[in-house]
């Protein structure tokens, strides 16, 4: 992501209900602290406290916010002029009741305090005691992540960051696309004629030899025929090495190279849909592969492969490289690649979230341990040893212990809809945005889905629901005695359940 003069943090909201204090806001530049010689200003004045007290390193002084002015509450930094930072974390200090403690926080920046553009998402910031500060971590995978991409960055960028720090170029016309996202915010995009980009770094990293491995990227192609989506394949040399590919079916496929080449598992879902966002994971857990499509197991083999043939000369995304071939370039997009060599006991599957986010909150940058997203009115205890699951973290849960399929996955359809619209005042001043608890209901058996309060400006997000379904919308209106506002009927027909991007 590229430096910018102007951040702030919005879309606010602590753990209970009593407001908000926090003793520290710093913004981080990887590791470093850059916000002390930053201007800090809120657009809501704090009720007790200053706002000094989230910039002057300690924790003894601290700022607070009544909960009727959290929802509403900007804070914004500006660097002056030639001081821009690229903000990729933030580090809070907390108070003494961790009811007050920020849970959630979405960063945006600019570069002139008009036009802001979504950084990342901060969502179940862990509480780290009284008086103490968060502590920072990329990735919850910890150091077996060898690398990991986000593709975030402005439109037609070609610096390709790896929170890992291998450095990556971009050949052909591969660069950042704001234009499609596939996971909050730009992804790569690829034309399907010589564009991918790559890394020579650290290529032992990629051989994952007889352990354990996690490989995974999100996609959507325009393409009809076979292409390469994460490519460290090569011909000859001793051991094997491995491409990630769509055959010429579009069926996702586990390949192997090296001295003989084969197809180690080829998933069992049928081909994906061009046009359509996917999710392909591929693990090695003690000698067994399974290959995970779009949150669903997809076929597993038993795998003793030994990965160590570093032949290929390059880990390449978007294309076969190592042994090129032209015909099996991407053309579309990807996004959030990630490879991870060995599990330290936290790859965990299948891909499938306990709670799925409610808010914007897929996050890009797992921060302080960051966890799901919850509902408005289920406040979790933050001192509860083991009450906050883990955030990014590869849950395997047990189909007897999952919630009704439809949340998940879908019953009619496969759980892809989104249901999303705005709350606004119906008093004078007449569609002022009105925050307020929001209830979707499938109108199939009267079932509630979810429920969440919708932001500052009225929106609210019902994302990953079935989208075959018909919905009702109940939105209640607290300081109008509660009487509802209801809105039913929402269907793929009439355009109110959309399709998840």
């Amino acid at each position: 992501m590229a430096a910018h003069r102007y951040w702030r943090a919005l879309s606010l909201e602590a753990y209970g209900f009593k407001g908000l204090e926090l003793s520290e806001f710093q913004l981080m530049a990887g590791a470093s602290r850059v916000d002390a010689a930053a201007t800090l200003t809120a657009n809501v004045a704090p009720a007790s406290g200053s706002l000094a007290s989230l910039k002057d390193d300690s924790l003894n002084t601290s700022a607070f916010w009544s909960a009727a002015d959290v929802r509403a509450l900007v804070l914004a930094w500006d660097f002056g002029s030639g001081g821009d930072q690229d903000i990729g974390d933030i580090r809070l200090g907390s108070a003494a009741d961790p009811a007050k403690f920020l849970l959630v926080a979405r960063m945006q920046f600019s570069d002139d305090g008009v036009t802001w553009i979504n950084a990342f998402t901060a969502s179940g910031i862990q509480w780290p005691g009284v008086r103490a500060k968060t502590a920072s971590v990329v990735d919850n995978t910890g150091p077996n992540t060898v690398s990991l991409l986000h593709f975030n960055g402005a439109n037609g960028s070609t610096t390709i960051t790896d929170e890992r720090g291998k450095a990556w170029t971009a050949q052909g016309n591969a660069q950042i696309s704001t234009a499609a996202p596939i996971f909050v915010g730009p992804s790569l995009l690829l034309d399907g004629a010589g564009d991918w980009v790559q890394t020579t770094s650290g290529l032992t990293d990629f051989a994952f030899g007889t352990g354990d491995f996690v490989v995974e990227c999100r996609f959507r192609t325009v393409k009809s025929g076979a292409q390469v989506l994460l490519d460290f394949y090569a011909t000859g040399g001793a051991g094997k090495n491995w491409q990630l590919w769509l055959n010429g079916n579009r069926v996702p496929e586990w390949y192997t190279g090296g001295p003989s080449n084969a197809i180690a598992l080829t998933a069992n879902t049928g081909a994906v849909t061009t046009g359509d966002t996917h999710h392909v994971v591929v693990r090695r857990i003690s000698g067994v592969l399974t290959i995970f499509v779009d949150g669903a197991p997809a076929g597993s083999a038993v795998d003793m492969n030994d990965y160590s043939n570093v032949g290929a000369g390059q880990f390449a995304v978007g294309a076969q490289v190592g042994a090129r071939n032209a015909a099996y370039d991407v053309q579309g997009n990807i996004d959030e690649v990630r490879v991870v060599k060995g599990s330290g006991g936290v790859l965990r599957l299948p891909f499938v979230p306990a709670w799925m986010p409610e808010y914007d909150l897929a996050t890009k940058y797992a921060i302080n341990s960051t966890v799901y997203a919850r509902p408005a009115f289920d406040t979790p205890s933050p001192t509860a040893a083991g009450n906050i699951p883990v955030y990014g973290v590869l849950r395997e849960i047990p189909s007897r212990f999952r919630g009704r399929a439809d949340y998940l996955t879908g019953v009619l359809g496969q759980g892809i809809g989104r249901v999303r619209g705005f709350t606004l005042d119906y008093v004078n001043p007449l569609n002022k945005p009105y925050p307020c608890r929001v209830v979707l209901v499938r109108e199939s058996g009267n079932l509630t889905v979810r429920e969440q309060w919708s932001k500052a400006d009225g929106s609210y997000d019902f994302q990953f629901v079935d989208e075959l379904q018909s919905y009702t919308v109940i939105a209640y209106y607290e300081g109008h005695a509660k009487r509802a506002v209801i809105t039913d009927g929402l269907t793929r027909a009439n355009g109110k359940v959309e399709l998840m991007a």
